[in-house]
């Protein structure tokens, strides 16, 4: 799913591919076949709901199996785009300052370390003759919760509570449950090549 310019028209174009085919799926252009083209303003989270059919949203998610060569095959849907289109699609205000990753909630701070087991942080709690001193092992995860992972449930009770949140959340995500953070397949090729949607 990403957002083009094509005259002067933004257009929301969502494809649709058999990822776990492998490379006879994956390397023609005519194995992608579309399945919607939308017009908007400009991509956010509030014109895309409004341009994206509640029937085509449920169409997508009844998709459960499929029959291929005589075969039903459990179908797992997963959404792919850049990650201004993550934004837009999980529903949050945009990068935050302290916490950028559309994945986890890890401080800023903390990003530029890559391995698990790599560092390891100090933590005092209380004082006087009760303070006590731990390590603390910094895990990060993009899909496990307990690593600090982005959660539709902890979106929810932020956007429940109505409380400002460090973590960007703005409103419901697009698809509503049907794609969770870790179902989304990040595009990166525009990493690769240094595509950039900001001059």
């Amino acid at each position: 799913m990403d957002d083009t310019l094509i005259w002067n028209k933004h257009i929301v174009a969502i494809s649709i591919n058999c990822v776990g085919g492998g490379r006879e799926c994956q390397n023609k252009a005519k194995n992608l076949a579309p399945v919607g083209l939308f017009k908007v303003q400009k991509e956010n989270t509030e014109l895309l709901e409004k341009s994206l059919p509640l029937e085509f949203i449920d169409d997508i998610r009844s998709v459960k199996r499929i029959r291929y060569k005589l075969r039903d095959l459990d179908v797992k849907l997963k959404l792919g785009g850049d990650l201004m289109n993550a934004v837009y699609v999980f529903g949050l205000a945009g990068f935050a300052a302290n916490y950028p990753c559309v994945f986890c909630t890890h401080h800023i701070g903390d990003l530029h370390i890559t391995q698990e087991t790599a560092y390891h942080k100090s933590v005092t709690e209380g004082s006087g003759k009760n303070k006590v001193t731990k390590t603390v092992r910094n895990n990060r995860s993009y899909h496990d919760v307990s690593k600090l992972a982005r959660s539709l449930d902890e979106q929810k009770e932020c956007l429940k509570n109505g409380k400002i949140n460090d973590f960007e959340y703005k409103c419901e995500p697009l698809f509503g449950d049907l794609f969770t953070y870790k179902d989304y397949v990040l595009d990166t090729l525009h990493m690769k090549l240094r595509i950039l949607d900001v001059k």
